[in-house]
């Protein structure tokens, strides 16, 4: 019978072994290449920035910051992050 090994030695290897999920990233632009990336994507296509973002939004609306649009895409990060840790789907309910 094999004598039982101490879990110093077992609990290295096996969290190794565990697949760590990729958190959504909190920063705004890091944050919009990954939804690009873990999303859907039309042939051709890139990941969007904040500076797009703002450009598009200032075109229709001059008085939007560009501070306030990389508040908005960090805040939608943090809701995402909190769905990814709670176990639901990362954009469920936002």
């Amino acid at each position: 019978m094999a004598e039982p090994r101490h879990i110093r030695e077992v609990m290295p290897r096996a969290i190794r072994s565990v697949a760590r999920r990729q958190l959504a990233p909190l920063d705004a632009d890091a944050f919009l290449a990954w939804a690009w990336r873990t999303g859907p994507r039309d042939r051709g296509t890139s990941a969007l920035t904040v500076d797009d973002v703002w450009f598009e939004i200032a075109n229709g609306d001059p008085t939007v910051r560009r501070e306030t649009v990389r508040r908005d895409y960090v805040r939608l990060a943090a809701k995402v992050r909190r769905n990814q840790r709670l176990g639901h789907e990362p954009f469920e309910g936002i």
